[in-house]
């Protein structure tokens, strides 16, 4: 044990050392009981005395009760005496010391501050305990304290509360209403929410303002934690001012086209109010739910294997003439399905060709009736493959038969660390130590003397990586995907306005106005997901262009110095334009659009799925502005 956590969970541990007392006490016990036992069979001199009632007597020598002795004592028995009351005071002295501590800690927690409340202590709660400096600060609330790794963090100053998450009156007593952040992280889905249903009731009724705390929760079903999500944004959507002036904005309208009040001046005063409305910029402007977080550590996962080893950092797409970039998937896990969704989003590049994606796992049927039901129409960009294959068992004459001899990628994508380590191995004994092979590791990493000297095998200890509090609750990618949605946001709006001017003006009906001229928190989750692709594929975009291409630049990109003298060149401008145009597609044929002359977002139809070359300029002109706005995006912290 460290002395520097020793001193820190134990703070009498400078006069004698737990382990130490224990030893003492584990020898000196039944040294004293058996002297004394020996002793009280030779005393007094001359009477014989049973062993039942030696070893009696001996037994009271530990609450320090002997008679009155006549000399001389027998050796055995003084030694026997000394020892059991050593013992006994050592025994109080180290009782003292745990009801101190456990008093002291209690203490804290009742007038504790700014803290961050974990509420359960599996492996993403451990690994973000861990990722936290300052120990002190952290209140873990856990129904089974007898574990190892909440027995080495309060040695590091974590406190720790027996209890119940799910109970009121536990928040309570960990003092919610002081802290800074909650994060729920039970392992179970309905518990986290309940969790955050829980706090929420206890801000609400506490009468006090708490615009500081911030809450988390991991869901692990994307669905649920969609539904969650647009629960908040319902809840918010009737104090949405956006959608109140642009309604107020379009009966105004009707009103003018209807010839009945209010007058012209009045719709110009809706209309300039329209104009100057200024969306928030960050997810804390909106209330109630810049409070709350949900998670899926699946996602962030996959977003921070992806941005790090992106399939074009092995393979430089710069000339339209290249061959399509070919991904191996090896086995199957929901981060592999989020690494999946990730590279049939972002994986369309200058050359114009369809990404080969293939995809080997025993459960690759499963897989591919998956996407043939929920993303039918992603093979009019991607083209991929699922083989129905035990990976252990992949050979030379098996890569030869399936045509993967120009693999430019391997992830393996299994949710067992053992795996991950196995499928590595065979990866690299068939595919040879030039293709790059990315694996990641939920627990310590397990690595043998070969991986480590080969340099194509990228390890990353993955919740070590991402169960981090700037990660969770301030992921950099939804600041990006904020600023590109308000961006469109003022276009969309200003282009209403202009629909509605000319209906006026030829006495027509006036329109509706769109469901995503709205703000980011009242966003559905698809739409919210189509900026942060735009986010990850700007990436891509900037080294089509040279940019970004040192090895520090692909983890921390926002640290890297970014030329955009390329927006100068019209030609560089309509390759990104297209990439972009393509970008946007791969992500409406995974939510399961198609294409329709008649554009219904209901049935989710669209008319502009189709080739870039075949759409007219003002659709065009989307996709030109996003790339000319790409800098100013970049630079939003």
């Amino acid at each position: 044990m460290p002395e520097s956590h020793k001193s820190a969970a134990d703070p009498l541990g400078w006069l004698l050392k737990e382990k130490v007392r224990i030893w003492i006490l584990a020898i000196t016990f039944p040294i004293a009981l058996l002297l004394g036992t020996v002793g009280y069979l030779h005393y007094p001199a001359g009477e014989a005395i049973s062993f039942s009632n030696a070893l009696y007597h001996s037994a009271q020598l530990f609450i320090l009760h002997t008679p009155h002795f006549i000399e001389p004592v027998p050796l055995t028995l003084e030694i026997g005496r000394w020892l059991a009351a050593l013992s006994t005071i050592l025994a109080l002295f180290t009782t003292a010391i745990y009801l101190i501590r456990d008093e002291k800690e209690e203490l804290e927690i009742r007038f504790i501050k700014g803290h961050i409340i974990l509420c359960g202590m599996g492996e993403i709660a451990l690994a973000l305990a861990n990722n936290f400096s300052n120990k002190k600060k952290l209140v873990v609330i856990e129904k089974n304290i007898d574990n190892e790794n909440l027995s080495n963090l309060k040695k590091q100053g974590v406190k720790v509360f027996k209890g119940n998450a799910l109970d009121p009156e536990v928040l309570k007593k960990v003092r919610i209403e002081h802290a800074s952040n909650l994060y729920a992280l039970t392992g179970d889905d309905f518990s986290n929410l309940t969790i955050i249903k829980n706090v929420k009731a206890l801000l609400k009724n506490s009468g006090k303002d708490h615009e500081n705390l911030r809450l988390a929760a991991n869901i692990d079903s994307l669905n649920l934690k969609a539904a969650a999500q647009q629960e908040i944004s319902f809840c918010n959507k009737l104090v949405c001012h956006l959608s109140e002036i642009l309604e107020a904005f379009r009966k105004d309208a009707e009103e003018v086209v209807n010839g009945s009040s209010p007058t012209k001046v009045q719709l110009e005063k809706a209309k300039q109010e329209l104009l100057q409305y200024v969306p928030a910029s960050s997810p804390d402007a909106v209330d109630p739910g810049k409070q709350i977080r949900f998670f899926n550590i699946n996602e962030l996962a996959a977003r921070y294997i992806f941005r790090e080893y992106p399939p074009n950092r092995f393979k430089s797409l710069t000339n339209p003439a290249a061959r399509p970039i070919h991904i191996l998937l090896l086995g199957l896990s929901q981060m592999g399905e989020e690494l999946f969704k990730l590279c049939v989003q972002n994986c369309h590049f200058i050359n114009r060709d369809h990404t080969q994606i293939t995809h080997i796992s025993l459960e690759a049927d499963i897989a591919c009736q998956k996407v043939q039901s929920k993303h039918k129409n992603i093979k009019n960009l991607v083209d991929l493959k699922f083989i129905k294959f035990n990976p252990h068992h992949i050979t030379n004459s098996f890569i030869a038969e399936h045509d993967l001899n120009n693999i430019d990628i391997i992830y393996i994508c299994s949710d067992q660390d053992r795996y991950q380590e196995s499928y590595s191995v065979k990866a690299r004994e068939v595919f040879g130590k030039k293709v790059p092979i990315i694996r990641w590791f939920t627990r310590d990493v397990i690595t043998d003397s070969d991986h480590n000297q080969a340099s194509n095998t990228k390890t990353i200890e993955i919740l070590r990586s991402i169960a981090k509090h700037e990660i969770i609750i301030n992921e950099t990618i939804d600041q990006k995907a904020i600023a590109i949605h308000n961006r469109w946001l003022k276009r969309a709006i200003g282009e209403y306005i202009q629909k509605v001017e000319k209906q006026i003006e030829n006495k027509q009906e006036i329109s509706s106005y769109k469901p995503t001229l709205a703000p980011w928190h009242l966003l559905d989750e698809e739409i919210r997901d189509d900026n942060r692709s735009v986010v990850e594929h700007n990436l891509i975009k900037l080294r089509t262009v040279g940019q970004l291409n040192n090895p520090e630049d692909f983890l921390n990109p926002e640290m890297a110095k970014v030329d955009f003298k390329f927006l100068n060149d019209d030609s560089a401008i309509e390759n990104l334009a297209e990439m972009e145009h393509r970008r946007w597609m791969a992500n409406k044929y995974y939510y399961g659009w198609e294409f329709d002359e008649e554009r219904n977002d209901g049935l989710k139809r669209h008319n502009d799925l189709k080739d870039f070359s075949a759409l007219d300029f003002s659709t065009k002109d989307y996709d030109y502005k996003q790339i000319k706005e790409l800098q100013e995006v970049w630079e939003v912290k």
